[in-house]
């Protein structure tokens, strides 16, 4: 039998609205306030109900709207004790349901198109919101104190009815109720996570045995990052980090071995926050490089920053990676400092803040998120708080002299840290016509390399790398632009063409005395 069938079917036998022993009844306002809702009580204010999570679910919404509705969906407005904040929230679902994310402004509107504002408790009550709280974190526990003193209010509400049809005694009426309350019982306790078989715990403890026979960690490249997890890459300016991450992600969107090592292949999303205009020659050398003609990678690149301390930022990039053609495998954030801007690196709150959006992530996609940093000059740590490299599963330390990058491995928590590899960062010409149309790969060391370090022998320069050597020596900063080195070597008493400059940089360059940073030849010291 339907609700509302039951209800006039309870009208109609009873004649009117039913007292018991001249106590006042207070409606609940759920679905429909023409229902026999009572709660035998002559005062109201002592029913189960919590003012201050009310309020803080409202002011979290505010704060987070696409967040905190997404999260506290099953929060019916009938679940708020007072009236004014059941009108409230019931707008504020109705706007997020329409996709609109709100604000004081959008919800004000909201409410007077309505004709609900003064049940909503007026513009001040509006203003009001986000004032309570300082950040929307809590929201879910504040959604479940409410869930609880809704159940509690609920249950004498359900006491009252089914006393009334047991007085009544009739069959029909009494299934009828007991199957209404049954299926209302459901949704309340289904909100607090509680099914048929009693309460699930939010913490839930594993026995030893339980914990045995969990698989293993799986490898995403092998010996050096593991699946879902976070790891940080970090070094100092110029230290080539950003090569590595993206020479990793590459790897891994495509599956080839990684300098031997083997990868885990999958989706990647890369947020280049420092922009996207340098990874267009970088991906095309690693292509070349590669000899990838397949086209796309899987690679996904994103040119801005979304910001870590934002909780819409970190919703709305939720909301991106979701759009992607499959769950990434890898999410890489490059640089950690460009998604903090306005943030404190040296605060733990700050710090603490992006690390949590970072384990969203990973959390949300099982996902390994790299987080690539910057360390202070001449330190062998990361910059700012120690939250980020507690954080982190792995610890990458990226150096670079000359040509030659290491990479280190100061922390490896579960698993042995690999010892240090060094590979050479290898000049690939993308156009012959244009010697400055070129990137770096990272490759392994060559055996000519290789020997050179054992022997200590010098590489054999051309006389134009001498004279290319010795003009960035004369150079202010010891360092120069391409032309100018190239107009240089044309004068007297060089006399040498420009295809000639270019082969003797590239040169130095394999004999990692110099270096390119795109717009400028430096010496290296």
């Amino acid at each position: 039998m339907a609700a509302s069938d039951f209800r006039q079917q309870r009208t109609g036998r009873s004649g009117s609205k039913r007292r018991s022993n001249g106590m006042r009844a207070v409606n609940s306002q759920h679905h429909d306030d023409s229902r026999d809702d009572e709660i035998l009580t002559n005062e109201p204010a002592l029913l189960p109900q919590h003012d201050e999570a009310e309020q803080g679910l409202l002011d979290s919404a505010i704060l987070d709207p696409p967040t905190v509705m997404a999260t506290c969906a099953a929060i019916k407005p009938h679940y708020f004790f007072r009236q004014q904040r059941q009108v409230i929230w019931q707008a504020m679902q109705e706007l997020h349901a329409t996709g609109h994310v709100f604000d004081h402004i959008i919800l004000l509107d909201a409410l007077r198109n309505s004709g609900k504002l003064e049940d909503a408790g007026g513009e001040i009550a509006i203003a009001e919101l986000g004032t309570h709280v300082t950040h929307p974190a809590f929201a879910p526990e504040y959604a479940r104190i409410i869930c609880e003193k809704y159940a509690a209010r609920f249950m004498l509400r359900a006491a009252g009815q089914l006393g009334g049809v047991a007085y009544r005694a009739d069959p029909q009426e009494m299934a009828s109720a007991v199957a209404l309350q049954q299926a209302e019982f459901a949704e309340v306790f289904a909100a607090l996570g509680i099914g048929a078989e009693g309460n699930t715990p939010r913490f839930a403890f594993m026995t030893d045995e339980q914990v045995e026979a969990m698989p293993d960690p799986r490898w995403l490249i092998e010996g050096i990052l593991v699946e879902n997890t976070i790891s940080v890459a970090f070094g100092d300016y110029g230290s080539g980090k950003s090569f590595l991450a993206l020479d990793w992600a590459l790897s891994i969107a495509t599956g080839f071995p990684w300098m031997d090592h083997v990868v885990g292949r999958g989706l990647v999303a890369y947020i280049a926050g420092e922009g996207i205009g340098g990874m267009k020659r970088r991906i095309k050398a690693w292509k070349k490089h590669h000899r990838w003609t397949s086209g796309a990678t899987g690679v996904h690149l994103l040119g801005t920053a979304p910001q870590l301390l934002q909780p819409e930022d970190v919703q709305a990039l939720l909301v991106s990676l979701r759009t992607l053609p499959d769950a990434p495998t890898l999410v890489v954030i490059d640089t950690l400092s460009r998604s903090m801007s306005g943030g404190e690196e040296n605060l733990q709150r700050d710090m603490s803040i992006a690390v949590a959006a970072a384990e969203i992530i990973r959390a949300e996609f099982g996902c390994h998120v790299l987080i690539v940093h910057h360390k202070p000059a001449g330190a062998s740590k990361t910059r700012g708080s120690t939250v980020l490299p507690g954080a982190a599963q792995t610890l990458i330390d990226v150096s670079k002299d000359g040509a030659t990058m290491t990479i280190s491995c100061p922390k490896q928590k579960d698993h042995q840290a690999f010892l240090p590899l060094r590979y050479h960062l290898h000049s690939i010409a993308l156009d012959e016509r244009d010697p400055q149309n070129n990137s770096l790969v990272l490759v392994p060391l060559s055996a000519i390399e290789y020997d050179e370090e054992r022997s200590g022998a010098p590489v054999k320069l051309t006389r134009a790398a001498e004279n290319a050597l010795e003009i960035l020596k004369q150079a202010p900063g010891h360092a120069a632009q391409f032309m100018t080195i190239v107009n240089a070597m044309a004068a007297a008493p060089y006399r040498m063409a420009k295809s000639t400059t270019a082969n003797a940089l590239n040169l130095l360059q394999e004999a990692q005395m110099v270096e390119n940073t795109g717009t400028l030849w430096h010496l290296i010291e």
